[in-house]
Formats: structure tokens, sequence, C-alpha cells
């Protein structure tokens, strides 16, 4: 084996945190939590899968959801920044 897993597992786990991070970030934006969420699940997905109980199909449906989780995040956020949200009047008062 080329790589270990004592060197795989850590980085896995980095770059789940950093994509749920970043998510997190994005969530600000638009307010919407359903990509957040479905990044956390299908980061724990993805590191049990490949850690826990390794099914190779099941490994690749949790990179497909996370990609798509992240895609509806861009959508969401870049749909945020072109119809900026309408003020309450509370808002207008201040």
């Amino acid at each position: 084996m080329l790589v270990n897993d004592k060197y795989l597992a850590p980085a896995l786990v980095a770059g789940i945190t950093i994509t749920s991070v970043a998510s997190a970030f994005t969530y600000q934006r638009h307010h919407n939590p359903l990509p957040l969420i479905t990044t956390i699940l299908a980061g724990t997905w993805i590191y049990y899968f490949t850690y826990s109980d390794y099914q190779k199909p099941r490994v690749w449906t949790g990179l497909a959801i996370l990609t798509a989780a992240q895609l509806y995040d861009l959508y969401r956020t870049t749909r945020a920044c072109q119809f900026p949200r309408a003020q309450t009047v509370t808002q207008l008062g201040s």
C-alpha cells in the first residue's frame, strides 16, 4: 500500500471539517439549513463506510450526496447575492 490509513483518516476528517465549516459560513448568507445538515450527514456517512464498515458503493453514494449538497449550497448562495432579502417594517424604521 502506498499510503497508510493513519495519514488518510485525518486527511479525510480535515477535508470533511473544512467543507462543513465552509457550508456553515454560507448558511449565514442564505439561511437554509439543508446544505449544512446534508454536508455533515454525508461526511459522517463517508467516514463510517470508509473506515468502519467498508462498502465501496455506499462511499461513492456519500460522495455524490456531498457534492450535490455543495452544488445546492452554491446555487443558494449565488441566488441570495442576486436577490437581496426584503426589509421588514421594523428594519426600515431604524
